[in-house]
C-alpha cells in the first residue's frame, strides 16, 4: 500500500469541507505521531476541524495546520481513498514529518 504525505496547506479544508457535505468519517493523521482521529467531520473552520466520533461523543478540535494526512472513510471503517501526494515507493521508508506514522 502507498504511503502518503501532506500535499499542502490549502488542500486539506476543501477535502474535509466534500466530507462534511457527504456525512462521511476521516481518518485524520497529525504531526504528534499519536493514533489517527477517526470520526465524522461535523465543521471546518480557518485554523481547525470538528470531528465527532458518534451523535454523544465530545467533539474533537484537530489544526488544520498539524494534518498529515486524510484518510476518507465507509461507516464501515473500510478506507475510500488516500488523499496526499505518494512518497517513496519503498514499503521500507517512512512518511514525512517529525513523529508521522504510516496508516494501515
Amino acid at each position: 500500500m502507498p504511503e502518503w504525505t501532506k500535499p499542502s496547506s490549502n488542500t486539506f479544508p476543501a477535502v474535509l469541507r466534500s466530507l462534511q457535505e457527504a456525512k462521511l468519517h476521516a481518518s485524520i493523521l497529525t504531526t504528534d505521531g499519536g493514533d489517527p482521529s477517526i470520526g465524522r467531520v461535523l465543521a471546518v473552520g480557518q485554523e481547525t476541524v470538528q470531528i465527532a466520533r458518534d451523535e454523544e461523543s465530545v467533539p474533537t478540535y484537530i489544526a488544520l495546520a498539524h494534518i498529515v494526512s486524510v484518510t476518507p472513510k465507509s461507516y464501515s471503517d473500510d478506507p475510500i481513498v488516500v488523499l496526499g501526494t505518494a512518497a517513496p515507493a519503498s514499503p521500507r521508508s517512512s512518511i514525512a514529518g517529525p513523529g508521522a506514522r504510516r496508516i494501515r
